[in-house]
C-alpha cells in the first residue's frame, strides 16, 4: 500500500475519533464514496489494520460496527463480500484475518463476519463463548443446516 494512502486512512480514522457526530452522519457516506474511487479492498484492508493499533476500543467498537454495517449491506461493496465468501485466494484469506483480529472489537461484528464468510462452526463458538448461558450443552445436529440452504 501507498504510504500516502496509509496516511490518508489514519488522518481520516483520527477525524472520525475527534468527530464523533461526522462519524455518525457522514461516516459510512466517505467511506463508501472512498471505496467506489479506490480499491475497496485496500479501503477496508488498511482500516481494520489501523484499528487494530487503537488505544480508545470505545471508537474501535463504533468504528468496526459502522464499517460492518458498510460491509454487510452497501452496493458498492458487492464484490468484496463475494471475495470474502469465497476465501479460496491468499489474498481473501489474508483479508479475512485482518478484519477478523480488527472486528474482535466488536461481538456483533466479529459473528457477522463468521456468518458471512460462511464460517457457522466458529460463529457458533463465539456465540457460546459471548453467551454461556444462553448456549445448549450440545449443538443440534441441524444447528445451522438452514443457513447453508
Amino acid at each position: 500500500m501507498n504510504s500516502y494512502f496509509y496516511k490518508f486512512m489514519i488522518n481520516l480514522l483520527k477525524r472520525f475519533s475527534l468527530e464523533r457526530k461526522l462519524l455518525e452522519n457522514r461516516g459510512a457516506f466517505i467511506i463508501r464514496q472512498l471505496c467506489l474511487l479506490l480499491h475497496a479492498e485496500n479501503i477496508f484492508h488498511s482500516m481494520a489494520d489501523i484499528l487494530l493499533k487503537e488505544e480508545d476500543l470505545k471508537f474501535a467498537s463504533t468504528m468496526v460496527q459502522t464499517l460492518n454495517t458498510i460491509l454487510l449491506t452497501s452496493a458498492e461493496l458487492f464484490q468484496l463480500r463475494n471475495q470474502l465468501k469465497d476465501l479460496r485466494t491468499q489474498e481473501s484469506c489474508a483479508l479475512f484475518c485482518c478484519l477478523y483480529r480488527s472486528w474482535c472489537h466488536n461481538p456483533v461484528a466479529t459473528v457477522s463476519l463468521c456468518f458471512l464468510t460462511q464460517n457457522y462452526r466458529h460463529a457458533y463458538d463465539l456465540i457460546q463463548k459471548l453467551y454461556p448461558s444462553h448456549s445448549p450443552k450440545q449443538p443440534s445436529p441441524h444447528c445451522f443446516w438452514s443457513l447453508n440452504q
